[in-house]
Order: structure tokens, then sequence, then C-alpha cells
């Protein structure tokens, strides 16, 4: 991906399994968010993006159909309540009764079945996040993509949505962009490890010992060696 000549992203391919959640790990301004964001249809790219081996466009209504997405900030609209915007989902992607019971425990889960009346604009920013993730989940997508999704939520949100997704991804496809080492560890099956704007390696988390799995992405982002030219610079604690 790029602009005005500079890429931000470059010569990147890796394939999300069924049934697993992958993670692009890396630093911050790796890439991670605009790769979701290219997946989405978000951003112009030059590539191919293959769902069960069909080449996809991100424009298309299949697409939509079967993708949910939580991006990196909420975008909701300001203007409706709670209920009006599991409402308008509703309608528009035309949810039957069948998806009522699931999208009721989310809004459970999420706390959020005390806020239907509530402006999305009155809400704290853990709550539009978790508002946020609702509407990705709730048509129960076959893919779905997380940009930070533990951004701003609370330690009990954390948990459940950990939870919720490590039970979701069956027959799934989930690919979530982090820099939270903790939620890699916890919950993903693949680390696709990306920086400065390309995949410098792809690892299957349940081959890697899990006590070293910092000092791998530090050895392989570089981080290592800045981190030891910071704290042995001077003036850092005096």
């Amino acid at each position: 991906m790029a602009v005005n000549g500079t890429y931000f992203v470059r010569d990147v391919s890796f394939s999300a399994r069924r049934g697993k959640v992958s993670c692009l790990l890396g630093p911050n301004g790796a890439g991670k968010t605009t790769i979701i964001k290219s997946i989405m249809g978000l951003m112009q790219f030059n590539g191919v993006i293959r769902i069960d081996g069909k080449t996809m466009d991100p424009a298309s209504i299949e697409f939509k159909r079967i993708v949910g997405y939580v991006p990196e900030s909420p975008l909701l609209f300001d203007s409706l309540t709670v209920e009006e915007t599991i409402q308008f989902i509703l309608s528009t992607r035309k949810l039957g009764d069948q998806y009522m019971d699931w999208i009721k425990w989310l809004l459970k889960a999420f706390n959020l079945d005390s806020q239907l009346n509530k402006l999305v604009a009155s809400l704290s920013i853990g709550n539009r996040q978790k508002l946020s993730i609702v509407t990705a989940l709730m048509h129960k997508p076959y893919v779905l993509l997380l940009d930070e999704p533990f951004n701003w939520l609370d330690v009990a949100s954390i948990i459940i949505l950990r939870e919720t997704l490590s039970k979701y991804r069956e027959n799934k496809v989930i690919i979530m962009a982090t820099h939270m080492l903790d939620a890699a560890e916890k919950l993903c099956n693949d680390i696709v490890l990306i920086n400065k704007g390309t995949v410098i390696s792809v690892m299957d988390s349940s081959k890697l010992d899990k006590d070293k799995l910092e000092e791998i992405i530090l050895e392989e982002t570089e981080m290592d060696k800045y981190i030891k030219a910071i704290l042995n610079m001077s003036g850092g604690t005096q």
C-alpha cells in the first residue's frame, strides 16, 4: 500500500487458518492497522484477498455478509441510542430471529443491556468499544477482523472477549492486530510478526516457548537494540 509513491506496507502475504486466531503482532507503526484496513477495502492496495480459495472483492455484498470488523477506534453513529444501533444493523443486515438470543447474550456479556436507551455520544470510550465489538459479532461472521480490540476495555470485558473469541474461532477465521503480548500468548494460534510494513516472520504459537515469546519478538523486530540504547542513556533515571 503506497501514498504518493511512499510504501507503508509492502509484499505482505500470509494465510489465516480456519478454527484459529491469527495475530498481526508488531510495534506501533509497524503496519498492522494498514493491513486490516486494506483487507476491509478501506485503503487502496495492489493485491488479492482470498477466502477459502475464492478471490473476494471487499466492496462486494458477499464479502460484507461474511465479514465482521472491529476498527482501531469505534465507528458508530453518535446520534443513535445503543438499541437503535442494534436495530439499524438488524435491519441493514436483514438478520432474522435466529440471531436474537446471540445478540441478547452479547449485550449482557458486555454489560450493555442496561445502556440500551443511552445515546452512543454519551457512552464512555470503553462502552463504545464494547458496542463496536457487539455490532461486529452480531451476524456471526465467518471472518472476523479485529484491530486492537482490547483497547479501552475493563478487566472483566477483556476476559469475556478473550474467552468468547476462544470459543467463537471454531470453524471461523479470526485475524487480530495487536501489540499486546499477553493477548498473543493467551489467544493466538498463529503469530504474523510485522515490522516496518513487511511480514518478517510467521510462527505457530504451539511450537514456541511462551516464556521466550517477548524475547523472540524483540529480537526479530530489533526493538531489543532500541531498548538497550535508551536504557544505557544517561538522564533516564536520576
